[in-house]
Parts: C-alpha cells; structure tokens; sequence
C-alpha cells in the first residue's frame, strides 16, 4: 500500500510539472503532445487511487476481523475464568462452575474438551436404555461421562 501511495504523489509531482510545461509550450503541437501526456498520467493516478482504496477496504476488513476475535478471546477469558479443573472421581475430570459463581447460575460441569476447543458445553444428564450406565453427555462433541460412584 506504501508503494501505491508513493507511486500516485509521485503521479501528482508529475502532473503538476506537465501543466506548468503547457503553460510554457510554444505551439498547439507541444500543447497537445503534452496535454495527452497529462490525461494518460490522470488515468494511470485515478487507477492507483482506486488500488489504494481497495487495500484500504481490506485492511480495513482486517482491523475489524482482528479486533472482533479480539473481543470474542476476551470474552472467553472472562467466562472460563468461572471454572475449575475438577476430578468428581479417579480419572472423571470436568471443568466445574466455582462456587463463587453458584447463584449467578446452578452449579453445573462443562466437558474439557470443548472447554480447550473455547466452547463452553455444559454437561446433561444422560439415562441410557442401559439401566447401569448413569451419567452425563456433552451435547455438543457427544462425549459421555459416567458419574456412577460420585
């Protein structure tokens, strides 16, 4: 984009000597020859400038892509903050609500692997037709979690 920019002042540069050589030209021949050189200079700057505001547009795009995962990683940060790595029993481990924030809402587990993938998936209750499996089910990568023993 510095480039672009460099190159349409250096186009203005250029204009501003065409115009002040036609001012100082002696016949209708060199006038002319020069005033064609200036409208093909004015198109090639027209050209550049409108590069410049297509790389403006994108960085621009950019800026705003940036500062929204910037917020969406805040944000995050403030909401797992909330949690604890816990272990309800040998090898079960879930991230659960920390009891300073029980009130805000019930107290509740989300799975670790959607917790590291930066989604927040609270685990639900899970009664199989199996009658012996009794647990929890993250409805969001479907892992299940036997809480049979907590």
């Amino acid at each position: 984009m510095l480039t672009e920019f460099s190159a349409a002042i250096s186009s203005v540069n250029l204009l501003t000597q065409m115009a002040k050589t036609a001012l100082q030209a002696h016949t209708q021949v060199e006038r002319d020859k020069i005033l064609g050189e200036f409208r093909e200079t004015i198109i090639e700057l027209y050209e550049r400038i409108l590069r410049l505001q297509v790389q403006m547009e994108e960085a621009l795009r950019v800026k705003i892509e940036a500062e929204e995962k910037l917020k969406q990683y805040e944000k995050w940060e403030v909401e797992c903050a909330k949690y604890m790595l816990t272990e309800p029993k040998p090898g079960l481990f879930v991230y659960a609500l920390k009891s300073e924030h029980v009130g805000e809402q019930p107290a509740h587990w989300i799975c670790p692997k959607c917790y590291e993938s930066r989604k927040k998936s609270i685990l639900q209750s899970e009664r199989r037709v199996n009658p012996t499996f009794v647990g929890k089910r993250c409805p969001e990568c479907k892992t299940d979690f036997s809480i049979r023993g907590v």
